[in-house]
């Protein structure tokens, strides 16, 4: 049976991000009186709610877009590095949207150049980091015992 796919409407263009002290919300910019005095100021969505003043936000960003790269260019959530001595990337391995397959990749990866350095991450978060080059039999202990944690996870 086919679905249709959802269409990804973009954020109107008057949305934004704003950031006041340590909060972020999706507002918007109305004009009005504050005590008397003309002001413009955010309102937060979607009850108009006053946020703060337009002069005293501390950061103002546009919506992001729902296909949009992430700030280190990745297309998915995770994704495998290889990475020199310093741990910059130096080479996009691989990625994916599921932790699960994120972690065989890694591994696969792994089995096939046990002699580089490779990093896994969740945007700048590292999860899986080899900080020495490994041999073949230490990376196949560490799939097997991968695919053992999968299936007592899966009961």
């Amino acid at each position: 049976m086919a679905y249709p796919r959802p269409r990804q409407v973009p954020y109107p263009a008057h949305l934004k991000l704003v950031r006041h002290k340590d909060t972020w919300r999706i507002c918007f910019k109305a004009r009005g009186k504050i005590d008397g005095r003309p002001v413009e100021a955010w309102l937060a969505e979607p009850d108009g709610q006053f946020f703060c003043e337009v002069c005293y936000a501390d950061q103002v960003e546009d919506m992001p877009e729902a296909n949009r790269e992430n700030f280190f260019g990745d297309q998915f959530v995770h994704a495998i590095d290889m990475v020199d001595a310093s741990g910059k990337r130096t080479e996009r391995m691989a990625g994916a949207s599921n932790i699960y397959a994120a972690r065989a990749a890694f591994f696969a990866i792994l089995h096939w150049t046990p002699n580089r350095r490779i990093m896994l991450r969740h945007g700048s978060h590292v999860i899986l980091s080899t900080e020495a080059p490994k041999d073949r039999d230490t990376i196949t202990a560490g799939i097997e015992g991968y695919r053992d944690l999968i299936k007592s996870n899966r009961h």
